[in-house]
């Protein structure tokens, strides 16, 4: 199996996801975050260190969906 991430430090301390989009997320784009998210906690679990894991949004009203706390 082969999975691709968007950045790692040399000595995988760091695991790094991105989302670049801007502007509110539409339905489709909603399932990318959490699927990122899986991503890098499925990653962190194949390696032998504990790596800090960041996912990295760049536009805060695209990320105001997964930040804000809802019923």
């Amino acid at each position: 199996m082969r999975a691709e991430i968007d950045g790692a430090s040399d000595d995988l301390s760091i695991l790094v996801e991105a989302w670049a989009h801007q502007g509110p997320p539409k339905s489709a784009q909603k399932h990318k975050v959490p699927a990122d998210a899986l991503k890098l906690l499925y990653m962190a679990s194949t390696l032998k260190v504990s790596p800090r894991l960041v996912l990295c949004l760049s536009d805060l009203v695209a990320a105001r969906h997964f930040t804000v706390a809802r019923s």
